[in-house]
């Protein structure tokens, strides 16, 4: 069993140094920060399994710093005890509404008062290998075009709906990182969405689970989350690729699946992404152009390290025109998972054109049936990846 760690949040050294010399020791750790927003990072980041907070802190009021941490289900059911020296009666009910499991006073006996309540906590499995042995973080599903003008936004978002549908549309959050435009936002006809831009220029301390859910409004009419691309193609410049790494790691925490439409991009931030996915889906047309522009892409992801298994490809034919069979396009991929969705051209238009999924307006459509079959496939690859 790993060491348990211990967070102290505690501006002042001296009394950190004294209370590190009690604490530490019979299989504990302790981390001393000395400010609440660092104190956030690492709580978020490390999976303490207890947490000392002093209220009277330089840069976050005290109340504020433990809503923050009951808010997000990292820290929901940490242990979490206020050692303070503020001795004001309504700060004492504040910081126990807000979550706290013991208030203590920075007086002669709270040392041993709070070892009295670690050693209460029994020798429980630390956070860390709790989470080790839960679902882990949502699935990460990256939708990549081979060239533009194939569908992969259209496609994306019309999966995400169907897992939405059986799932919740709670648990699916569909980005659009489609660069330099993307079209989803006018797809679904969404208004009260959280764009990529904004996402990304967060203090990264202060973006919670909670906090994020709180500002997505799912699409009318739509079974999922949004967070939607930028709205002229200079404002692509504005998103903070820095910022694209910690701010997965909160979705993936906050949502069951991630789904990302990368458009026909491979910059940095579609390459990131790519790096992270469970699966990639290179959505290519059915002709021996959109076959070879498809296999030199999954070459190129071979180069990057990602694995055979984490990539599948969706030929999406509009029409019906003439182009290669599945059996031909089965024996090209090389043994690839192939799925394919067949003449949707006029209806998915159509259903862009109203803004709604394409389940909505041709329930019974070849194309949406392959779709619905499409997404119950992924959700069966996904679940083998993370659960074998």
């Amino acid at each position: 069993m790993k060491a348990a760690t211990i967070l102290l949040i505690e501006p002042d050294d001296q009394t950190a140094e004294f209370l590190s010399q009690a604490i530490e020791g019979n299989g504990r750790q302790l981390k001393h920060v000395r400010s609440g927003k660092e104190g956030l990072i690492v709580a978020w980041r490390d999976f303490v399994d207890l947490i000392i907070t002093e209220v009277d802190l330089p840069d976050i009021d005290g109340i504020e710093l433990i809503q923050k941490l009951r808010r997000d289900h990292r820290t929901q059911r940490t242990p979490l005890v206020a050692l303070t020296h503020v001795s004001q009666p309504e700060k004492t009910a504040d910081a126990m509404e807000a979550g706290v499991d013991r208030y203590l006073l920075k007086q002669p006996d709270a040392v041993e008062q709070l070892l009295q309540f670690i050693e209460g906590l029994g020798p429980a499995q630390t956070q860390l290998e709790q989470a080790a042995q839960s679902a882990g973080p949502g699935a990460l599903i990256a939708f990549l075009g081979v060239r533009g003008g194939v569908g992969t936004s259209s496609m994306a978002v019309n999966f995400a709906h169907e897992l939405g549908h059986k799932s919740g549309s709670e648990k699916v959050l569909l980005m659009d990182l489609d660069l330099p435009l993307g079209s989803i936002k006018g797809m679904t006809a969404s208004t009260d969405d959280l764009s990529i831009i904004e996402l990304t220029a967060a203090d990264q301390p202060e973006l919670t689970a909670t906090d994020v859910k709180e500002r997505i409004i799912p699409p009318k009419g739509w079974s999922l989350s949004l967070i939607s691309g930028v709205s002229h193609p200079g404002d692509a410049d504005q998103i903070h690729v820095t910022q694209i790494g910690p701010a997965l790691q909160t979705l993936r925490a906050s949502y069951r699946f991630v789904i990302a439409d990368l458009g026909r991009s491979l910059g940095p931030i579609s390459r990131l992404v790519l790096s992270q996915a469970n699966l990639i889906v290179l959505v290519f047309f059915p002709d021996q152009q959109g076959l070879s522009a498809a296999l030199e892409i999954r070459e190129a992801l071979f180069l990057d390290g990602i694995t055979a298994e984490r990539v599948v490809f969706l030929s999406n034919r509009p029409y019906p025109t003439d182009s290669l069979t599945v059996r031909t396009l089965e024996q090209q991929l090389g043994g690839s998972e192939l799925m394919t969705v067949p003449n949707m051209g006029d209806n998915i238009a159509l259903a862009n054109a109203m803004h709604v999924p394409i389940r909505r307006r041709f329930p019974e459509a070849r194309g949406t049936l392959a779709l619905q079959e499409f997404a119950s496939r992924a959700r069966e690859i996904v679940s083998a990846k993370r659960t074998g």
